[in-house]
C-alpha cells in the first residue's frame, strides 16, 4: 500500500517542474491525495494550504533574491512531500485499521449484522459527503438512543488511541 502512496506523492513532486504549472490546481490535487493517505485533519494538509505566492507590495520591492516567489513555493511544497514520503518509507505514520475493524470496535453489539454491513459500505463509498451523511442519518434513526450513546463512547475511546 505504501508503494502506491509514495508513487502518488512522487508524481506530485514531478508536477512541480511542469512548464504549465498551476499552483492552486496542484495544491487541490495534492490535498486530495494527502487526505486519502493521512486523513483530512492533518498538519501536512495545513502546510500545503498555506503555500501561496506573496504578491504584497513589500515582497515585490525585494529583488535581492535570485529565486522567484513561485520557485520558493515549489521548494516548500517539495520539502513537505519529501517529508511525507520519508514518513511512509519509515512506517512512522499510524497504521490505519481497516474500516470494518474500526466500526466493529465502535459499534460492538449495538448494530445488527445488516446495519453493520450497510454502515461499512456507506463509509467506503465514493459518494459525496453530503449524500453519505444523509444515508448515515437514516441508518442511525433506526438505532436506539442507548445504542447510539454506547457507540459514541466507544468512538471517543478509539480516537483517544
Amino acid at each position: 500500500m505504501n508503494e502506491k502512496q509514495i508513487l502518488l506523492l512522487e508524481e506530485q513532486i514531478t508536477k512541480l517542474e511542469q512548464k504549465e504549472f498551476n499552483l492552486e490546481a496542484w495544491k487541490s490535487s495534492t490535498i486530495i491525495i494527502l487526505e486519502k493517505i493521512f486523513g483530512s485533519r492533518n498538519q501536512k494538509i495545513e502546510q500545503i494550504e498555506k503555500i501561496h505566492v506573496d504578491y504584497s507590495s513589500w515582497t515585490l520591492r525585494d529583488t535581492s533574491g535570485s529565486v522567484t516567489k513561485l520557485d520558493a513555493c515549489k521548494r516548500r511544497a517539495r520539502e513537505i512531500l519529501e517529508t511525507c514520503i520519508a514518513e511512509l518509507k519509515l512506517g512512522e505514520q499510524k497504521k490505519q485499521m481497516p474500516i470494518e475493524e474500526i466500526l466493529e470496535k465502535i459499534t460492538e453489539n449495538d448494530l445488527t449484522i445488516g446495519q453493520f454491513k450497510e454502515l461499512a459500505k456507506m463509509l467506503e463509498s465514493d459518494k459525496k459527503e453530503k449524500e453519505i451523511k444523509n444515508q448515515l442519518t437514516e441508518l442511525f434513526k433506526n438505532v436506539g438512543n442507548e445504542q447510539l450513546l454506547h457507540m459514541l463512547v466507544n468512538a471517543m475511546f478509539e480516537l483517544r488511541g
